[in-house]
């Protein structure tokens, strides 16, 4: 999918309901967010809107097959092209979203012989 499907389900009915409930999962996972810099990897800018208010930062990084978008509607965009592979490892749920990618498209650290920051 790309961003201009992905723009269509979250206007639709269902992505509308889909976008709640992430919201809501997330905001029930991250209660206190005053100061944080939020970084939304994929197409997540439809459920970062609701910690805007509250965070230092929202960013969304899109991956390059996947296009980006501006985001928010209003103001300077917070969205960037980005590679998927070569991201910084920011907290646990990049990490995690990165392994998956990793494993899709490189070799793991181990195969490689170490720490992928050169180690």
């Amino acid at each position: 999918m790309d961003v201009v499907d992905l723009r269509e389900f979250y206007a639709s009915p269902l992505g509308q309901a889909s976008r709640r409930l992430i919201a809501r999962r997330l905001r029930s996972r991250w209660n206190n967010l005053a100061g944080a810099t939020i970084l939304g990897l994929g197409y997540a800018t439809p459920y970062l809107d609701v910690f805007r208010q509250e965070a230092r930062a929202v960013l969304g990084f899109m991956p390059a097959e996947q296009g980006v978008v501006h985001w928010p509607a209003e103001g300077p965009s917070a969205t960037a092209l980005v590679d998927e592979v070569e991201l910084p490892v920011l907290d646990r749920i990049a990490r995690a979203a990165r392994r998956r990618l990793r494993e899709r498209v490189v070799p793991s650290d181990d195969e490689r012989g170490g720490d992928q920051r050169g180690g």
